[in-house]
């Protein structure tokens, strides 16, 4: 859809059979993360988190600069 206020921009809208597509390919996701994982035991599901969690900051900070970085400690608290 062409931006009312700027015409040079266009806004991308999801459609209702789109939400539908990324909702089923979502649970889909989860259930597959739950049957991989099923029998990992909460130290391994902790230490997962808190890679995922440290990765997700250094691709923040890496893509998004340093102003968004997570500080390693408060990454570290969030995953106890």
């Amino acid at each position: 859809v062409a931006d009312r206020t700027d015409r040079r921009r266009t806004i991308v809208a999801i459609t209702p059979e789109g939400r539908r597509r990324m909702d089923e390919t979502s649970r889909a996701r989860i259930q597959r993360m739950r049957t991989l994982l099923t029998d990992w035991d909460h130290a391994d599901l902790r230490t997962l988190a808190t890679m995922f969690r440290r990765y997700n900051a250094a691709v923040t900070h890496t893509y998004l600069g340093a102003e968004n970085r997570l500080d390693p400690q408060d990454v570290d608290r969030r995953a106890r």
